[in-house]
């Protein structure tokens, strides 16, 4: 099977919580279930205030923001009106969560892309 595009705009929050995380189907009788996976390409996080804002991503357990964890954006400082970006290829699977916090709640915006597919 092949992946398919994705694409998830959010909002980054002021305490560290989740922003990312594949979900799963559930299979007909006997089928088992399937783990989905994402394949993150590209982040972008975009600061819509007019100070200048932090943000710090951590992939990890629900909620989590445990040291050792940071993912992108350790401590980033974004200009206000101004964006950065992370390019790569990272998976994200069923038990991966990628959890963010930012300076300010909703001052700063994440949009994700990459793919989804099945385990």
């Amino acid at each position: 099977m092949q992946n398919k595009p994705f694409k998830a705009i959010v909002a980054l929050p002021n305490a560290v919580a989740d922003v990312l995380n594949p979900g799963s189907t559930t299979g007909g009788v006997n089928d088992g279930a399937d783990s989905l996976f994402i394949v993150l390409r590209h982040i972008r996080v975009m600061n819509k205030d007019v100070v200048s804002r932090t943000v710090t991503m951590y992939v990890g357990a629900s909620g989590g923001s445990a040291a050792g964890t940071e993912f992108a954006f350790t401590n980033e400082t974004i200009l206000p009106g101004d964006h950065k970006d992370w390019n790569g290829y990272f998976r994200l699977s069923t038990t991966d969560f990628l959890t963010a916090v930012a300076a300010a709640a909703v001052a700063l915006v994440a949009n994700f892309e990459g793919e989804i597919g099945v385990a």
